[in-house]
């Protein structure tokens, strides 16, 4: 009886452990789902916000952002492997329009042989891939693009597949993709960021991958696409880029998501410098800028053993917490921040395995008083021994003795 009380102690305290941690987040449905891509969707019909969530082998699913007994439903491509999902963002005055579009991995094979659709008005997934083919091209791996109004041209999108990035200039509901750079030695494009404050601010894009050394490679231009200078960080080892997050208010100010690190660039790729979060077994897919808080980044990805990997820096990645201890939730495959007037409401997290994750307080809320010190300081450590009957040891960290 005394054993069994204890192993019943053990265990209460473990699930309060779990709570706590997980007291900035929580799950958010489509549960045991792959996570391939996210991007957040305001529907203009609607007057409603909806996140959308691509998936590897059941197409795309959305859910209102704005009701917490909203469930998700699948719009689509169903039986497709997503790979990436981008929202144009068009129109002029109150009339402000947004277009889904989603890039896949197709499969000639079986007949299936659109590499980009784009979602038209009456929620029809129609293709967009106008000049690209699926013979020589696998998947598109990456997609995004510039906004624009109803009083200027529109504005370019991006996409990436292996060694090149194509880009279609038209209007959303035509378009027609050429070659606008052409790696030569360049493996793969992961991943395409534009720099986006203002309507037409800027022509800056950045891409992110790696070359056929197994090294990063990133490239940027500053006129849409016209031309392209390319970077290799000096980063040694079999790696790459997977994600880029680009500070809205200085667009040379540049932060890539590598394998066991983030490194940094403040002068538009000049030189680059590894962050202090670095020689840890993670790839990080995702990365997340406050946009008005640009010292405060999330960094997101997974260990080789597909384990949940969050980070936060609040001073530009001088230092860093890890939000939740590994172990817990499947590895991070992508994030987005649902941003109003300005500031996160919400960061959303894509799972390789365990669906949608919801990072409830902003990013600049993380690092207040206790709460922080909460998630960072409280760990727990595998039980021993596993499997166990009838009891089992669970060791713990807390902030302090109690």
């Amino acid at each position: 009886m005394k054993k069994r009380f204890k192993t019943a102690i053990i265990f209460f305290i473990h699930l309060v452990l779990i709570q706590l941690a997980f007291a900035q987040l929580e799950p958010y449905g489509l549960t045991g789902k792959k996570i391939t891509a996210l991007a957040i969707y305001p529907r203009f019909f609607s007057s409603r916000v909806y996140l959308c969530a691509g998936t590897d082998s059941e197409g795309v699913f959305a859910r209102y952002v704005d009701s917490p007994d909203s469930q998700w439903i699948n719009i689509g491509l169903a039986g497709k492997e997503i790979t990436s999902l981008f929202v144009q963002q068009w129109g002029v005055g109150p009339v402000i329009i947004h277009t889904l579009y989603a890039g896949v991995h197709p499969h000639p094979s079986t007949g299936d042989s659109t590499l980009i659709y784009q979602l038209t008005p009456g929620d029809v997934w129609t293709p967009a891939d106008s000049g690209l083919s699926a013979d020589s091209i696998n998947e598109i791996l990456a997609l995004d693009g510039f906004y624009f109004s109803g009083h200027t041209p529109p504005e370019p999108i991006f996409a990436g597949n292996g060694g090149r990035i194509y880009r279609s200039i038209g209007f959303p509901f035509g378009h027609f993709w050429q070659t606008s750079w052409a790696g030569g030695g360049i493996l793969r494009i992961n991943v395409i960021k534009v720099h986006r404050e203002y309507w037409g601010m800027t022509g800056t894009v950045w891409a992110g991958g790696e070359t056929g050394f197994f090294a990063p490679v990133l490239v940027r231009s500053d006129d849409q696409g016209d031309s392209w200078q390319e970077f290799y960080p000096p980063v040694s080892g079999d790696n790459s880029c997977y994600s880029i997050g680009i500070v809205p208010q200085h667009p040379d100010t540049v932060y890539a998501g590598l394998r066991g690190r983030v490194i940094k660039t403040t002068d538009g790729g000049q030189n680059w410098s590894t962050t202090a979060l670095q020689n840890v077994s993670v790839n990080f897919y995702g990365l997340v800028i406050d946009p008005k808080n640009p010292q405060h980044l999330l960094a997101g990805g997974a260990t080789p053993q597909n384990e949940f990997a969050l980070y936060f820096t609040t001073d530009g990645g001088n230092s860093w917490t890890q939000i939740l201890p590994p172990g817990m939730i499947a590895g991070i495959s992508a994030m987005v921040g649902d941003t109003v007037s300005g500031e996160f409401r919400d960061v959303y997290i894509g799972t390789f395995g365990d669906g949608v994750y919801r990072l409830r307080l902003p990013l600049s809320g993380l690092d207040n008083g206790h709460r922080n010190a909460l998630v960072r300081q409280i760990r727990l450590l595998p039980n021993y021994p596993n499997p166990f009957n009838p009891g089992t040891t669970i060791p713990f960290y807390l902030p302090q003795a109690s």
